[in-house]
């Protein structure tokens, strides 16, 4: 969930000696940031969902099928970026837009919807193919 640049995540160990503070110091960001903008009038409420993926490789061979785990999300995320420009320049209505980002390590890869989508039920309407274009922009 979110943006993840660059980082190595702790071990068991050490995330469980810091895991009370990450959860309290979650809900205060999410009380911080709501009581700043709770009065806002000059803007929508934008939302969105992800897919996360991990990638992996099938190999079919006649004694049966090997998967592997890929380490090249970065690489994949490039062209996929590549991709979203060319749909960009066609444009039309039918354009389903998407973001790709890296997740929490080098075979994860997280999508989600450009733009945002607005608190409108036209926009919830556009969730499935959204997730189903995403799906296929992947395969």
């Amino acid at each position: 969930m979110g943006f993840l640049d660059a980082g190595t995540p702790l071990s068991w160990k050490k995330a469980q000696r810091v895991l009370n503070y990450v959860k309290r110091h979650g809900v205060l960001q999410l009380l911080h940031l709501y009581n700043l903008n709770k009065d806002r009038k000059d803007t929508s409420l934008k939302w969105g969902e992800e897919i996360e993926f991990t990638v992996v490789q099938c190999d079919k061979t006649a004694d049966g099928s090997t998967v592997r785990l890929l380490n090249n999300a970065h690489t994949l995320i490039e062209q996929l970026d590549k991709n979203e420009e060319q749909l960009k320049k066609q444009g039309g209505a039918e354009v389903v837009l998407s973001e790709w980002r890296p997740e929490y390590s080098q075979n994860m890869v997280e999508a989600i919807p450009a733009p945002p989508y607005d608190l409108r039920l036209e926009d919830v309407l556009k969730v499935e193919k959204s997730m189903r274009v995403r799906r296929e922009k992947i395969n």
